[in-house]
């Protein structure tokens, strides 16, 4: 699949990239824009980037590239995913045939309302062929997590956003894991899909459901497989 960027973002994000790479930049930047000038301020060493506009970073984020956050104050930031790295790598292509290369999270209709009206589904034959290759599976285990984080960000609090990031990262962590177990997968579905939260809404679960969804797809055929 090719990413859905114009040069200029496929340009930026090569640039913060190959500034974590080699300049000592960290993998958050802080958008310090002020006085109609776009600026991106890379941590920890406080380099300022000039860029064109917030709207590239978002449309960014949107691909799965970078994690959009904010900070306690409520400052906005971007945090780069491994997948932001695998796309700069590879030229921004991936190189796996179309039906093996644009699985992801495929939201057929919409969920609004707490109401799910359409979900997307995997052939048995594309996961098999993702989870036997794990750079496959981890970039669609980052562009899932993205798309979720960014579905249901306004429905925490900085709280409760900061420990599900942290699940999802116990999630591709367990994926690496040489010795994977069932029940560590069971207990980060069901932090991810807040099944077990009493306190979490209906409209919340619903929102998570279509994404959880494609992800048990995966780690039933994982261990399985």
């Amino acid at each position: 699949m090719t990413f859905k960027l114009t040069a200029y973002q496929k340009e930026l994000l090569t640039k913060l990239v190959f500034g974590n790479r080699n300049k000592k930049w960290g993998e958050t930047f802080l958008d310090c824009s002020a006085g109609g000038k776009h600026v991106l301020l890379a941590m920890p060493n406080s380099e300022n980037i000039l860029i064109n506009s917030l709207s590239d970073m978002d449309v960014i984020a949107s691909s799965g590239l970078v994690i959009k956050d904010t900070t306690r104050n409520g400052i906005k930031k971007y945090i780069l995913t491994q997948a932001a790295y695998d796309a700069v790598d590879s030229d921004f292509l991936n190189n796996k045939e179309d039906a093996q290369s644009t699985i992801g999270v495929q939201i057929m209709g919409n969920v609004s309302g707490g109401s799910i009206q359409g979900v997307g589904y995997l052939k048995n034959s594309d996961i098999e062929q993702i989870i036997n290759d794990p750079d496959t599976l981890h970039s669609e285990i980052e562009k899932i997590s993205a798309e979720l984080i960014e579905k249901i960000r306004k429905d925490l609090s900085e709280v409760q956003l900061s420990n599900y990031i942290k699940t999802i990262e116990d999630l591709k962590a367990e994926f690496k894991k040489e010795n994977q177990k069932e029940s560590g997968f069971r207990k980060i579905i069901s932090s991810l899909s807040f099944i077990n939260d009493t306190t979490a809404s209906f409209q919340l679960i619903s929102k998570v459901l279509p994404y959880v969804l494609f992800i048990i797809q995966y780690i039933d055929s994982f261990l399985t497989k």
